[in-house]
């Protein structure tokens, strides 16, 4: 009689682990944004400790700490493309009004250079 063949033991290969700590996008300090979620008020909490910029947001139960910080890095992204339009607004607003500004002057440079031939006429030497 023979033996019984024993069976394989099945390992799993070990997942890693989520990363809850990041580099900072804004100080580019290494491994200073941390991120807590709180699954009980569904907020997602991340924040520096060297520049103190911080974040909030919504969360579900699926959520993962890198989607928090993904969600950080894409509103920081919209708010900056956001400012920049309204600089560039700004700016075009500001050429505007010198053009504007810079064909009025021209057109008093050129009466005063009327003014100033019709005075030499006046005066006596």
């Amino acid at each position: 009689m023979g033996r019984r063949k024993s069976k394989a033991v099945v390992r799993k290969p070990k997942r890693g682990k989520v990363a809850t700590i990041f580099d900072c996008p804004f100080c580019n300090e290494v491994e200073s944004v941390k991120v807590y979620i709180d699954q009980s008020n569904q907020t997602g909490n991340i924040s520096c400790r060297e520049c103190l910029a911080s974040y909030s947001t919504k969360i579900h139960k699926l959520s993962a700490p890198i989607d928090v910080f993904t969600e950080w890095i894409d509103e920081s992204l919209a708010a900056q493309e956001n400012h920049q339009e309204e600089v560039n607004d700004y700016d075009n607003q500001d050429e505007s009004n010198y053009d504007n500004n810079k064909d009025y002057n021209a057109e008093q440079e050129d009466e005063d250079i009327d003014h100033d031939e019709n005075d030499d006429e006046g005066i006596a030497y």
